[in-house]
């Protein structure tokens, strides 16, 4: 079976805490409108050596970073500027959704990130980053390495926060 489709993902040495499950990282994207995959990592999912172990956990004071994979990118940012303006640059609610998918795909990584804002009221949930970027790229990054991007952060340690459809799972398995 493929380890990033697994909640059980490798961790940095036998003394690592266990990561969080997927179910407890799913609801810190639950404003987002629909998407076709997600997938958590980097230091507050997974315990990296050389770091605080209270800082190195949901719980704790980092981002915790997530990729999403969207069928309709346009479409998608559309809908998530509409419900959360916040979570864009004022850059990104200038371009709107076609020109922030066209951004993201024709002149980075192809992927757009966001980092939205937490209240400051408490409680204060654990602040997120997330990159969002089309399946058809991913999918042809996972399989021609032709950005390296999302196709290396995904040979690294991370945990699948939904099941991929069919098609992303069969690339995700060849990268």
């Amino acid at each position: 079976a493929d380890r990033r489709l697994d909640a059980a993902a490798t961790t940095s040495g036998p003394m690592a805490p266990e990561p969080p499950r997927a179910a407890d990282l799913a609801h810190l994207l639950a404003s987002l409108p629909p998407f076709a995959a997600a997938w958590a990592y980097g230091s507050a999912v997974f315990h990296q050596p050389g770091l605080n172990r209270a800082e190195t956990n949901v719980s704790g004071g980092r981002a915790v970073d997530f990729l999403i994979s969207v069928d309709d990118a346009p479409a998608w940012h559309a809908a998530n500027l509409a419900a959360n303006p916040a979570h864009y640059s004022v850059i990104g609610r200038c371009l709107g959704g076609g020109g922030v998918a066209w951004a993201a795909g024709g002149l980075g990584a192809g992927a757009w990130f966001n980092l939205p804002r937490a209240p400051r009221a408490p409680p204060v949930p654990p602040s997120i980053k997330y990159g969002v970027l089309a399946t058809d790229a991913l999918i042809d990054d996972l399989t021609s390495w032709r950005r390296l991007h999302a196709a290396g952060r995904l040979q690294k340690p991370a945990l699948a926060v939904s099941r991929p459809p069919p098609r992303l799972a069969a690339a995700l398995a060849a990268n």
